[in-house]
């Protein structure tokens, strides 16, 4: 057999002309080179989903063990923190109790249904954790779970956060649009595609439980952010002095503010504890 293939590439060569041989070694090389840039694109790619997915990784644990620390320890106690600290105690679930309808003179009942609606959305804090009320003895007991969203929310936060805007916003957006009551999910798709109506429906979706007062502490705190953005700031001195006592909140997801704002109202908010490290970024005004 290998005398008889050596015969045939002589055979080969004897009728193949000079142009002939060198055309198919042309097209040899050719073909090498173009199979490159492929190959170190496929590299590159390969990299990226790595990054991302040890990312996702760490922060879908963080949350496992917050959760597992919840389902052994008592009502008071909140999961740690990223960086191991422990958190303080939760705030008073204010979130599950009811929320007692609008006589129709104040407000048509498809508004009280939508403040609803919103109310049970506000149980899940912008971490992706889910505060739920279980009895224990007879006894009401508040505890956190891992919400179904969070692993999506986590990876949108890392694609935020490393500037990868475009694919944060198709991440968000599909989290929108099975949950299109949870105001948190809105600020952050502004924030990611520079959508000012997103911001706006996150505020709309904040002030329609802002009235009754029963928004939880860090739904106040996102709702003056979101008013900064959208810049409904004539009448937000209040609710800056409603957060004004809060101390450092858990279960938040990274926060944003905007650069352009009047220097007495940066110097206000700036000053206060929930708000520190609110990092700045640019904003169509």
């Amino acid at each position: 057999m290998p005398a008889r293939s050596s015969r045939s590439r002589q055979t080969l060569r004897r009728y193949l002309t000079p142009e002939a041989r060198l055309l198919a070694l042309l097209a040899a090389l050719l073909t090498a080179l173009l199979t490159i840039p492929a190959c170190i694109g496929t590299h590159q790619e390969c990299r990226r989903l790595r990054t991302l997915t040890a990312d996702l990784q760490a922060r879908i644990e963080n949350l496992q063990q917050a959760l597992s620390r919840d389902g052994t320890e008592s009502s008071d106690a909140t999961p740690e923190t990223e960086t191991g600290s422990a958190a303080p105690s939760a705030p008073a679930p204010v979130i599950a109790a009811p929320v007692a309808a609008p006589s129709p003179a104040v407000a048509p009942a498809s508004d009280s249904r939508k403040a609803a609606a919103v109310m049970r959305e506000l149980a899940t804090l912008p971490n992706g954790m889910r505060r739920e009320q279980e009895s224990s003895n007879g006894v009401a007991v508040t505890i956190m779970k891992l919400d179904e969203l969070a692993p999506n929310l986590a990876r949108a936060y890392a694609l935020l956060e490393s500037g990868q805007n475009r694919d944060a916003a198709i991440m968000l957006e599909s989290i929108a649009a099975t949950r299109p009551d949870w105001p948190y999910v809105h600020y952050y798709l502004a924030l990611a595609s520079g959508r000012r109506e997103a911001m706006e429906r996150a505020v709309g979706l904040f002030g329609q439980v802002r009235k009754p007062d029963v928004l939880p502490p860090e739904g106040k705190i996102y709702y003056v952010l979101a008013r900064l953005f959208t810049g409904d700031i004539a009448e937000i001195g209040p609710d800056l002095a409603d957060i004004a006592t809060l101390p450092p909140q858990q279960g938040l997801g990274p926060l944003y503010g905007p650069r352009h704002i009047p220097s007495d109202l940066r110097q206000q908010y700036a000053r206060l504890p929930c708000l520190q490290g609110v990092r700045t970024v640019e904003w169509p005004r």
